[in-house]
């Protein structure tokens, strides 16, 4: 059987990365239950090469505080 994972987890993925195409990180569907994919249109290969890397924060920051709720302070 399929096993749930137990650590929420979080997979950020550009759709021009030029190493790792998109079709190997897209999770199964339907996607665990803990698991969030975020794809962005632009970022690379772990971000080299972005000039704007606003939205992998922002992406971050939204995720720690789907868990902390909004007594944390950034």
């Amino acid at each position: 059987g399929r096993h749930e994972n137990a650590i929420p987890s979080l997979i950020i993925h550009a759709k021009d990365d030029p190493i790792v195409p998109p079709s190997a990180c897209r999770p199964p569907q339907p996607m665990p239950r803990k698991v969030i994919y975020v794809e962005s249109e632009l970022g690379g290969h772990l971000a080299f090469g972005s000039t704007d890397l606003g939205w992998a924060n922002k992406t971050l920051a939204n995720y720690f505080l789907h868990f902390t709720g909004p007594r944390a302070s950034l």
